[in-house]
């Protein structure tokens, strides 16, 4: 079975989840998310629930948010930019894949992001425009 046929099992079952339980995300809040299997260089999450971190750049009501995934990666690139520690290891915001999702996508908060880091990336983010 191919990790696409696999992760829109997972789909299905995340779509189905319980909408009224309540995801309480705030702005810089880091969070393990399942991100999924996605197409060609769009980033996918990892391993069997497909999940990566990803920062909170916006909440756009309860059930929706606005974030970036997070890398660990070590290899310098004008759209991946440095948050500082998350979980222990050393992070950068992929702002070339910044999106919307569901909040049934988070599964547990795992770090908070200074404003200090977060105002570096918000002037990153501007001047991509």
């Amino acid at each position: 079975m191919s990790s696409f046929d696999e992760w829109n099992k997972q789909k299905k079952k995340l779509n189905n989840d319980d909408v009224s339980v309540e995801r309480f995300f705030h702005y810089r809040d880091v969070w393990w998310c399942k991100l999924g299997k996605n197409v060609g260089f769009e980033q996918d999450g990892k391993g069997g629930e497909y999940v990566r971190p990803v920062l909170v750049l916006r909440a756009l009501g309860k059930d929706t948010l606005l974030v970036a995934p997070l890398t660990t990666s070590k290899d310098k690139h004008f759209f991946r930019i440095s948050v500082g520690k998350v979980d222990g290891k050393d992070a950068k915001a992929i702002i070339s894949q910044i999106r919307t999702v569901d909040a049934r996508r988070l599964l547990v908060r795992i770090d908070v992001v200074s404003y200090d880091r977060m105002n570096n990336l918000k002037k990153a983010i501007k001047n991509l425009f």
